[in-house]
């Protein structure tokens, strides 16, 4: 609504700039749809409870059930879409900027909700980054390499997983590198709750290659003189220290390079070089 004669609107004429009333009607959407599933809760509840007042017997019944079930899981299926929403977009902005220099109000922006919708499910933006590390960034790494922990012939699903990191990397992944050793180069000195977090996924994935080795070596599919435990700290120091590389001189080259020694070096951690 525009002030006659002024060519301003009328929040502009107030004070209020543009940005924080479109963040203001944001905020009262979200709560006007938080209002909206509590009062379809408490209606489901109320023919609930009209139905028993009715007929006792009719408590056991699928109708009951099936109301208050519903009831339940579209609360909790709007709820966790939402949240996984937040930690997709987070993890984007994290990855791409860093956790310090992450902007929460980009983050709502992209996701196009509230303030007050994400900080119903993250306290605070230490809270957010916590929940990135854990739930996004961690599995996705842990996933990558589970077939060399469940391998008793490792050698061949390492490979595999430095393969697969060639195919699917571009120049835009070398550019932002690995998202948890980022967050080890950035928090781990500053923040304790950052550094405990990292060290267990690396602890993970560390246990995962030693006892992937040995095994290996109890079959004879990995060289017997090598210390399970040595080679698995050089390997995840190699890898990182490659992605580190790439990152800084922007370079596929320099990635492909890295990983191509990789492979070279595990395939001389076979079983097969015992006989030679």
């Amino acid at each position: 609504m525009r002030v006659k004669g002024s060519g301003r609107s009328v929040s502009e004429t107030v004070g209020i700039p543009q940005a924080e009333r479109r963040q203001e009607i944001k905020e009262i959407l979200w709560q006007a749809n938080q209002l909206s599933l509590l009062i379809q809760t408490c209606l489901h509840w109320t023919v609930v409870l009209l139905l028993v007042e009715t007929d006792r017997s009719v408590c056991k019944g699928s109708v009951v059930e099936y109301i208050i079930k519903r009831g339940v899981m579209d609360h909790q299926e709007d709820t966790e879409s939402t949240r996984q929403k937040i930690l997709r977009i987070a993890a984007e902005e994290i990855h791409l900027h860093g956790f310090q220099a992450c902007n929460l109000s980009a983050i709502i922006q992209k996701a196009s909700l509230s303030k007050g919708a994400l900080y119903h499910h993250f306290s605070n933006k230490q809270a957010l980054g916590y929940a990135v590390l854990d739930e996004v960034f961690a599995p996705k790494m842990l996933d990558m390499w589970q077939p060399v922990f469940g391998s008793d012939d490792p050698l061949p699903s390492m490979i595999s997983v430095f393969r697969e990191a060639l195919s699917w990397a571009d120049d835009e992944s070398i550019a932002v590198g690995c998202p948890i050793n980022n967050l080890a180069q950035e928090m781990s000195p500053v923040d304790e709750g950052f550094r405990l977090r990292i060290n267990a996924v690396m602890t993970q994935w560390q246990t995962g290659i030693e006892q992937a080795l040995k095994r290996g070596q109890t079959l004879g599919c990995v060289h017997r003189n090598i210390d399970a435990q040595r080679t698995a700290v050089f390997l995840i120091a190699s890898i990182e220290g490659v992605c580190g590389l790439a990152k800084n001189a922007q370079d596929m080259d320099v990635f492909s390079t890295g990983v191509h020694g990789l492979i070279d070096y595990v395939e001389h951690l076979s079983g097969e070089a015992d006989d030679k």
